[in-house]
């Protein structure tokens, strides 16, 4: 409750929120695969880590790799994986 108090956000939102940037940042960074991502996430499968993923950012994690490798997104990628 406290947590939901301070930050206005509740303690499953908060790790899924931290999972995801940590998801893009594996993904785009260090170019780990969405089934290697997933596990070092610890999903049960990739297919349930995509889900989730694309409920957090709109897109599959395939497309977000897609989109923020290229040079031009770059600093929109930053913006979204900083803490």
């Amino acid at each position: 409750r406290k947590l939901k108090e301070l930050l206005d956000i509740t303690p499953v939102n908060l790790i899924k929120s931290i999972k995801m940037r940590q998801a893009a940042i594996l993904l785009v960074r260090n170019k780990l695969n969405v089934a290697d991502v997933a596990f070092k996430l610890g999903f049960s499968s990739h297919s349930y880590f995509s889900s989730h993923f694309k409920e957090y950012y709109g897109i599959s994690p395939t497309e977000f790799v897609t989109k923020y490798s290229a040079n031009e997104n770059q600093e929109e990628f930053e913006k979204m994986v900083k803490m």
